[in-house]
């Protein structure tokens, strides 16, 4: 967060705030698309099997592309 706070010339306290109240906006906004509510637990394990088939990726159940920060 150091190198994003010089970067916009923000305070570290301000840079942890926006990254927060962002993940929070970014997942009320897409959480109903992504993770619908009536999966059982068969559902979620058959979709972790077909994402780690697809990209030999486990324990996992999908990806979103964006940019890439490091925090």
């Amino acid at each position: 967060m150091h190198s994003m706070s010089y970067h916009f010339l923000a305070g570290v306290s301000t840079i942890s705030h926006v990254i927060g109240e962002t993940c929070d906006a970014t997942w009320n906004c897409i959480r109903q698309k992504v993770i619908p509510p009536s999966k059982t637990t068969e559902e979620w394990l058959h979709l972790a099997k077909e994402f780690e088939e697809k990209w030999d990726f486990n324990h996992c159940i999908g990806a979103i592309d964006g940019k890439h920060v490091i925090i």
